[in-house]
């Protein structure tokens, strides 16, 4: 039992791993350019935003992609299925 728990324990950082690692390298890109071109103020918060900004884009693009290619595959389905009624209408026509 107690295994079991475990593997549940550590899986959860096969997701939050990744997200982190794309934060931090947003966080290094925001704050190293907020200091490069010289703006006042304090750099973290255009280095955090930066960070979840990327966060966002890396996940929120591949789900749009992967919604769009479903519903291709949907589509492509239903014209398969019309055609395959519409031969079998054909092909009842013909008997009768």
């Amino acid at each position: 039992m107690a295994n079991d728990r475990e593997g549940v324990d550590v899986g959860i950082f096969v997701f939050l791993v990744p997200a982190l690692l794309v934060v931090v390298l947003g966080y290094a890109l925001g704050y190293s350019a907020w200091v490069a071109i010289g703006l006042g103020g304090n750099p973290e918060v255009a280095g955090w935003l930066t960070g979840l900004a990327l966060l966002v884009g890396v996940t929120w693009l591949p789900l749009r992609w992967l919604r769009r290619r479903a519903r291709r595959a949907r589509g492509r389905a239903a014209d398969a299925a019309a055609a395959q009624l519409r031969a079998e209408a054909r092909r009842r026509r013909g008997r009768g």
